[in-house]
């Protein structure tokens, strides 16, 4: 999708975004820089792309499996929640940049994407919806690296738009300084003995997310006024929230009112898993639904 964006093929990147859709619901968002930018040849591509996917997938699949597949996950990311900003929280600061990466962090990102996307002229767009496109990315694998350090896959193509800066045109001291933070914040991370993989994760994730915004804010417009304004009240707000998050404490996950039987297997994943070690939630089980005691072991001749 990326790859397409940056060389101007509206139709490739409206197809891989939609297949990605079909493979994972998130990759969406990729729809929103291109229908911000005005890609219409490439909304239209997702379009013809994913409805054809749907399609075949209905005439293999019922469609209310389908619909209870989808709700079931909407359902299940409902209750997922950090481990490590509940039942072992890490320092203060960190959970304070834990709750940042969440809705005051996707505020910014939908928020840079859509104004700078509406603003940029005809030679301008590719360049920046391929830095949008990474912006997003880097965002969604920050979000839900938080909750399982394997997301941080997610994030490999920022990772790559943002480790070919300083090689993409004329070679700055500004943009080495700027990759050269990515490693930095990863060996700190990496030292600090308080934090677990997860939280190491979201600091790596913010560090990505950050050169590529300001990747974006090299090819984009200049912001306007009234956008300069809208963004310092987003930062504003976002700082305002993740210090009222620090000061609530641990904070256990709604538990759904028809019981653990609608619960997804594997949902204590998100939340510190599922046994008397793991388990911080004392309105969970030991054990999920279906998952009786364990047999006891054989003995071998």
């Amino acid at each position: 999708c990326m790859l397409g964006l940056s060389r101007g093929w509206g139709i490739l990147a409206g197809s891989a975004a939609a297949v990605g859709v079909a493979v994972k619901l998130v990759p969406g968002l990729l729809f929103w820089p291109m229908l911000a930018g005005r890609s219409w040849r490439a909304i239209i591509a997702g379009i013809v792309v994913g409805g054809a996917l749907a399609g075949w997938t209905i005439s293999e699949v019922p469609i209310d499996q389908v619909w209870s597949g989808i709700m079931g996950t909407i359902h299940f990311q409902q209750g997922v929640f950090p481990d490590w900003m509940n039942r072992h929280p890490a320092p203060d600061w960190m959970i304070f940049l834990g709750a940042l990466r969440g809705l005051p962090m996707g505020a910014m990102t939908l928020g840079a994407i859509g104004v700078c996307c509406w603003r940029a002229d005809p030679a301008q767009l590719p360049a920046v919806l391929t830095a949008s496109a990474a912006i997003a990315t880097a965002w969604l694998a920050t979000h839900a690296a938080a909750v399982g350090v394997f997301y941080g896959t997610l994030l490999l193509p920022a990772l790559a738009y943002a480790a070919l800066w300083p090689i993409s045109g004329a070679l700055h001291l500004r943009r080495l300084a700027w990759v050269a933070l990515i490693g930095l914040v990863q060996i700190g991370a990496a030292l600090h003995p308080e934090l677990a993989e997860e939280p190491r994760m979201v600091l790596y994730g913010m560090a990505v997310w950050l050169v590529c915004t300001m990747r974006l804010a090299e090819v984009a417009p200049p912001m306007p006024r009234w956008g300069r304004m809208a963004a310092a009240a987003v930062i504003g707000a976002g700082l305002v929230m993740a210090g009222v998050r620090v000061t609530q404490g641990p904070i256990l996950p709604p538990m759904p009112e028809d019981g653990m039987d609608a619960m997804p297997q594997g949902h204590g994943a998100g939340v510190g898993g599922v046994g008397p070690e793991r388990n911080w939630n004392p309105d969970m089980p030991q054990r999920m639904p279906g998952q009786g005691e364990a047999p006891p072991p054989q003995k071998r001749d």
